[in-house]
């Protein structure tokens, strides 16, 4: 128990605010009830005041965090074909967590692959950059496939779509 140096009433300890100011207990002065309504009537007060300190400091940190995000977006855009694949590897392996079916491929080992084959589709025998070759898993992860590169072919979209979960 403490007592509220502000109303005078004993409350219990988790009824104040911890404190960094060096207190020998850690915790404000005055309890949580007299610090809202002090800190409410404080901002009643000052409308302007807190306008004009918003206007400064988090208006301005808005727009430096813009800049950083346009970066970001720009960074994304630069090495974006990478990013969608890495992002589609990240899809597969999750799933293939999420069913129990375990194994994991890289994006180096589905290059590798690609390669191997020419980057041709394995069904129709189209070549990239016709068409844009994806991940097929000969046994599909539904049927419980693992999620390795052995169980991976190179299809176009259009050759995935038709095969389904054959």
């Amino acid at each position: 128990m403490k007592q509220c140096s502000k109303c005078g009433k004993k409350k219990p300890k988790s009824s104040f605010y911890e404190c960094s100011s060096g207190t020998r207990d850690g915790l404000n002065s005055w309890c949580k009830n007299c610090f809202n309504k002090k800190s409410l009537e404080y901002h009643r007060l000052n409308k302007e005041k807190n306008r004009q300190w918003q206007k400064k400091y988090y208006y301005s940190n808005q727009e430096s965090i813009l800049v950083k995000a346009k970066k970001y977006q720009q960074e994304k855009r630069k090495s974006s074909e990478d990013f969608r694949e890495k992002e589609n590897i990240r899809w597969h392996n999750r799933q293939a967590r999420i069913r129990e079916n375990g194994g994991t491929f890289t994006l180096k080992e589905w290059q590798d692959l690609k390669k191997k084959y020419n980057y041709t589709c394995q069904m129709c025998g189209k070549k990239e950059p016709e068409i844009k070759l994806t991940k097929d898993h000969i046994i599909s992860l539904k049927n419980k496939g693992k999620n390795i590169i052995e169980n991976i072919q190179p299809l176009c979209g259009s050759c995935n779509s038709k095969k389904g979960t054959k």
